[in-house]
């Protein structure tokens, strides 16, 4: 297991002492793996970061293991007598200290689950950042910049202990094989101050790669240009880099030789510093890198970039990502050729040369000095010059290309907000259900998924093995149909298109064949698949009938896929990003929110009754919405999913069921409280599984695809 420790520091931090603990899931008292006192100069960087590399038990009863970090202090200087591990506590830590506000106490360490495998590595990482008084800040000494306060960083590669060679690659983001590569992280973050009355802003140039003749001086001429305001998240198809415009352009040169994905990250900072907003705004651009191979990769390539920042409520020289001609004001600006000499470039103060450093626009310039991209609470991030996107939904993100922010989808849901409500919809009409179905847009993020018990500070009442252990899973962005897939968009494909299907994975293809029947029986419940008589009226009501073969014929054919149970949890819940409080114990326990569902919000069964008896149209029950925009995720008829049914890792007794039953989630309209143990079938967390080739009367399904 290899835990790290990372911050995006301001600058004047000479050393940070952490105390780690891992222990295994044994109840009601964890064992100790191991405990260890490190500090940032002996295991990182010198300014915050540290590494350590440590057994975890895999043991199969207790591989659930947890990592707790407690920071121990903040030091002016380089620590040589650390003292032990204590949980926090000094215990004989010997140093300078600089004031910070500690995230941890000695009971409240920060956690991390993680599932301990035998014969493989478990990356743990934790991104702390530690606030300080202001005086700590580098750039307090430029007039018109005194209460803006920035940090920045390049991380080419992980760092020896020493701290003066690169000892590993990062590996972060995901190559077209599905495997973490090789990862280049150019960082920024700015605050304005913990004021109310003052609102950040982010100010950006393209970043950009030279890769042909690259080299430090005035000719400097880029080959890959990046656009930084595309949606957070990655903004590439793995490995085709090439054809990611318009947010990556590379005239001339072919930029899958040195980049297989870029990604962008921004976002305002929940810390607080003396109990109020700290009002931080940050910035990110990954590069995912092609090392060279016997050609040219990566190392070929001189970066460059400029950011400054901002109080978007003051008036001073700098407007819309303009400084004054002639005024002096500083930013930041990265130049670093990205071979073996680049490692984890921290920000240097004012050093000409530096990977990272300071410098200040010139007094005697005969124009504004201008950045190309802003970003803040109230703006952006857009190109300046051009209409900035509107903010859409719980995040007040713009919506990405492809989806349109829908402000009326929203009106009769629990997320309906107050201006920047809506949800990012894919272009098309509502009541557009056939090849162009109308999908929501699920952003980059991260969630628990799982059942989170009452017990444990939770919102689940009943908690079935199933969907234990809660657990933390963090997503690339995805699609999901709005609505389930409706009648008439499934006999438009299967019977006017003349589509096979295959019943069973290894039967030969056959005429479209949802049966109408369960065995030698009739089915007590009508059929949605087909017109039966003259008038249809149940073209916009879910198909059902369809086994899971059929199921991902259709949404191949469409182009698309079926849900994995992850994305169909998190799109039911709502991820990390649209929760308040700590973000285990807050996962929603339905799509709406935690109150009880009534018919309004799903058709399902209430006392003894059908909201509707059988399923019903999938455009209406609109107050049952997820945080999303998805509809029916609870009732209506349970949806088949694209994995088997097996147990979470970590599980007390794993099940596996691969080629035998399918995943299947939601419920159904014959579900709800009929029985107050069938209550349990409605609530998000539910996992349940089917026989693949089985065609019920009470099962349909959705469509996902990856985003972008």
């Amino acid at each position: 297991m290899s835990v790290s420790v990372a911050a995006l520091n301001l600058q004047g931090v000479g050393d940070v002492v952490w105390d780690v603990q891992v222990v295994n899931g044994r109840t009601p008292t964890p064992d100790v793996v191991w405990q260890r006192r490190i500090s940032s100069t002996g295991y990182g960087d010198g300014a915050g970061s540290a590494s350590y590399v440590g057994p975890c038990d895999a043991d199969t009863d207790v591989s659930m293991n947890e990592v707790r970090v407690w920071v121990v202090g903040v030091y002016s200087g380089p620590v040589s007598a650390l003292g032990s591990f204590a949980s926090g506590a000094v215990n004989g830590a010997a140093g300078v200290p600089v004031p910070f506000q500690n995230p941890t106490a000695l009971a409240t360490p920060l956690t991390r689950k993680v599932a301990c495998v035998q014969n493989a590595d478990r990356p743990v990482q934790f991104d702390v950042a530690l606030m300080r008084p202001a005086d700590q800040g580098f750039f307090d000494i430029a007039v018109n910049f005194n209460n803006i306060f920035c940090s920045a960083k390049l991380d080419c590669c992980q760092e020896n202990e020493a701290g003066t060679a690169c000892a590993d690659d990062l590996k972060l983001l995901f190559d077209a094989g599905g495997e973490r590569a090789t990862t280049i992280v150019l960082g920024f973050a700015c605050t304005a101050g913990a004021s109310s009355d003052v609102e950040t802003e982010l100010y950006l140039d393209a970043v950009k790669l030279d890769c042909t003749a690259p080299n430090t001086g005035e000719d400097f001429a880029a080959d890959i240009e990046i656009d930084p305001t595309g949606a957070a998240g990655n903004q590439c198809s793995a490995g085709d880099v090439e054809g990611c415009g318009p947010l990556v352009t590379s005239p001339g040169v072919n930029a899958d030789l040195y980049l297989y994905q870029v990604g962008v990250y921004r976002g305002f900072e929940e810390l607080t510093s003396g109990e109020t907003a700290a009002r931080k705004v940050y910035w990110n651009v990954v590069l995912g890198a092609v090392r060279e191979d016997g050609g040219v990769g990566i190392e070929d390539c001189w970066l460059k970039a400029r950011a400054t920042a901002d109080d978007a409520n003051v008036a001073g020289v700098t407007d819309n990502g303009a400084i004054a001609q002639g005024a002096i004001y500083p930013y930041i600006q990265w130049s670093a050729q990205l071979d073996g000499s680049c490692h984890a470039e921290q920000l240097s103060f004012g050093t000409p040369g530096a990977a990272v450093t300071t410098a200040y626009t010139e007094a005697g310039a005969t124009s504004a000095t201008t950045f190309a991209y802003g970003y803040g609470p109230s703006f952006g991030p857009a190109a300046f010059g051009q209409d900035t996107p509107e903010p859409c939904g719980l995040l007040g993100e713009p919506c990405p290309s492809g989806f349109t922010c829908d402000t009326t989808l929203d009106d009769a849901t629990s997320y309906a907000l107050d201006g920047a409500g809506g949800f990012c919809v894919s272009d098309g009409t509502v009541a557009a259900f056939g090849a162009g179905a109308e999908m929501v847009y699920v952003p980059a993020g991260t969630f628990w998924m799982g059942c989170n018990s009452v017990d444990l500070g939770g919102t689940d009442t009943v908690c079935e093995d199933t969907e234990l252990p809660q657990h933390e899973v963090t997503q690339s962005a995805y699609a999901m149909d709005r609505v389930e897939v409706t009648a008439q968009a499934y006999w438009d494909w299967c019977g006017d298109d003349g589509f096979a299907v295959w019943t069973m994975p290894n039967d030969a293809p056959g005429s479209c064949l949802p049966p109408g029947r369960q065995g030698d029986v009739e089915a007590p419940y009508d059929y949605t698949y087909k017109p039966t008589t003259g008038e249809w009226t149940t073209q916009l009501y879910p198909v059902n009938g369809v086994n899971s073969y059929q199921a991902i014929a259709y949404c191949e054919a469409r182009g698309k896929r079926l849900c994995t149970e992850a994305e169909w949890e998190r799109a039911a819940r709502g991820g990390c990003e649209t929760v308040t409080g700590t973000c285990p114990t807050a996962m929603r326990r339905f799509p709406w929110g935690n109150t009880e569902p009534t018919c309004a919000e799903a058709n399902i069964m209430l006392s003894g009754s059908f909201c509707e008896n059988g399923v019903g149209a999938g455009n209406t029950r609109v107050a049952g919405a997820s945080p999303y925009g998805a509809l029916d995720l609870i009732g209506n008829v349970v949806e088949w999913l694209g994995d088997w049914f097996v147990s979470y890792p970590g599980a007390t007794d794993p099940f596996d069921y691969t080629d035998s039953y399918r995943s299947i989630r939601g419920g159904s309209f014959e579900d709800g409280t009929w029985e107050v143990s069938e209550e349990h079938y409605l609530h998000a967390a539910m996992r349940n599984g089917m026989g693949p080739d089985a065609g019920d009367f009470y099962a349909g399904f959705r469509c996902c695809r990856s985003y972008p």
